[in-house]
């Protein structure tokens, strides 16, 4: 089960458990962000920006994240070719 298309696939250098660990993410060398499964439900998160990973190819949220953000950005990602956010996220 843990290499279903659904799931997304940890990687410490990638993953975002908090909004602090989107700092962290080398955004030169990253080709994949992953938002672990429940993660990001912070009150003060209200919006997301991905902008400056300008390699990223690929964007995963997991299932029931970001459930206060109103706004994600994906602008000017031209070698982004999949975004997947899951169930019960940006709810409210």
């Amino acid at each position: 089960m843990e290499k279903h298309p659904s799931i997304p696939i940890h990687n410490p250098e990638a993953n975002v458990r908090s909004i602090h660990d989107i700092d962290f993410i080398g955004s030169e060398e990253t080709d994949a962000v992953v938002v672990d499964h429940g993660c990001c439900n912070d009150e003060t998160i209200t919006s997301l920006d991905f902008t400056r990973f300008e390699r990223v190819e690929e964007i995963v949220i997991g299932n029931t994240c970001c459930e206060h953000v109103g706004e994600l950005k994906f602008v000017g990602l031209s070698r982004l070719r999949r975004i997947d956010i899951g169930s019960n996220c940006c709810t409210e």
